[in-house]
């Protein structure tokens, strides 16, 4: 079990072989295919990073390829912080209750690399 504060909030997150399929039963999808979204989409941020332009040109070059996909990265992201939440505690409540509880989602703080780490170590 790790501890991660999200929003202004502290969770537990757990991730174990039942995880997965409760993935599946919550949001209709296979966890492993976000995961590879996720790698992907980090793949193509350091693809930028080893060009050979200006560190303004990457920045651009990152910030538009994010922005073409922060749906759904926001979305893998914030369905796997929930269901590692909803792992430790199978009683906490429904997904869309939890989101409605947030008043801002940044997905470049410390949580989020968290999140994904425990579901790749669990998985992968």
């Amino acid at each position: 079990m790790k501890k991660v504060t999200i929003g202004e909030k502290e969770y537990s997150l757990e991730c174990n072989a039942f995880t997965r399929v409760l993935y599946k039963k919550i949001f209709g999808k296979a966890i492993f295919k976000d995961i590879s979204a996720l790698n992907e989409y980090y793949n193509k941020t350091e693809e930028v990073n080893k060009e050979n332009i200006s560190e303004e040109e990457k920045e651009k070059k990152k910030n538009r390829i994010m922005l073409e996909n922060y749906d759904d990265i926001l979305d893998v992201i914030m369905q796997m912080a929930y269901i590692e939440i909803f792992t430790h505690d199978r009683k906490f409540i429904s997904y869309e209750e939890w989101l409605s509880t947030m008043d801002k989602i940044d997905i470049n703080q410390e949580w989020v690399g968290e999140v994904v780490s425990i579901a790749t170590n669990c998985f992968c």
